[in-house]
């Protein structure tokens, strides 16, 4: 059986001390201190940041950023793999 999971999203953030914008890539997964790569293989050193809660925790965000728009990450699985 197939089914499809939100991984995490290609983002636009922009600084709100300088207002400069950047192209970044977000996990919906937990962040591990010792893992590098997220949950779906995902390496590290390509994520800006973890939403372990996905989309409504983007739109709570408090930081030293702010989400300006983004472009959700889907992938589909099949019996618990990856695809």
């Amino acid at each position: 059986m197939e089914s499809t999971a939100t991984i995490g999203a290609y983002a636009l953030i922009r600084w709100k001390d300088t207002g400069q914008e950047e192209n970044v890539y977000v996990s919906f997964s937990e962040w591990e201190d010792d893992a590098t790569t997220d949950k779906w293989g995902v390496d590290d050193n390509e994520i800006f940041f973890y939403f372990p809660q996905g989309e409504k925790e983007m739109s709570d965000l408090n930081d030293d950023f702010e989400i300006v728009s983004y472009e959700t990450v889907s992938v589909t699985t099949t019996e618990g793999s990856n695809r």
